[in-house]
């Protein structure tokens, strides 16, 4: 178990079963998160290496946050309201499970760190999410399930069209929420 207020810089191999921090991770050699484990950080994920996480990643706090590089984030959670997801462009973020959500009117936004610029999720079956605002996403068409974006905002230049979409925006009509898109 680790504990830390500042950043976590691995240049060689890291394997740890808990880990918590208010700094960034920085990671330019191999970081592995053990089975069951859980990691809980305020700042952000700057992988240059090799990260996979078996466990749990559970972000906090309200600052904006950046996610760099191929990251395997495993379990992946964030429901802090009006929290700010940065992920960078042309990278792709393998989950087994996502649950990202704020709250109505406190959104948790999601955006590439380069507007315009596609970022990619890649998971292995269908996922909620609530109460999110989504640009630049693509999810990958090699993983096998669809992100439901429930209750969100589609703020543009998302993958939602074609034959390979498979991230579905739920739309508010007269006082129902109605999936406008599914491609199973």
């Amino acid at each position: 178990s680790q504990n830390t207020d500042c950043d976590i810089n691995n240049q060689g191999t890291l394997t740890t079963n808990e880990l918590t921090t208010f700094g960034d991770v920085i990671n330019s050699g191999t970081f592995i998160l053990s089975t069951n484990g859980g990691m809980a950080i305020r700042g952000g994920i700057n992988n240059s290496g090799t990260f996979t996480s078996n466990g749990t990643i559970w972000l906090l706090g309200p600052d904006p946050v950046y996610l760099m590089g191929d990251i395997n984030l495993g379990i992946f959670s964030c429901i802090v309201p009006n929290k700010i997801l940065y992920f960078k462009n042309g990278r792709t973020y393998q989950f087994s499970s996502l649950t990202l959500g704020g709250n109505l009117g406190n959104e948790t936004v999601i955006r590439s760190n380069s507007s315009s610029f596609n970022y990619s999720f890649k998971i292995s079956s269908n996922q909620l999410i609530s109460f999110c605002d989504i640009q630049d996403m693509n999810v990958d068409d090699t993983g096998t399930g669809n992100i439901i974006a429930s209750k969100s905002i589609d703020s543009g230049l998302n993958d939602i069209t074609g034959p390979n979409s498979h991230l579905v925006f739920e739309k508010y009509i007269v006082g129902a929420w109605t999936q406008v898109q599914m491609n199973y």
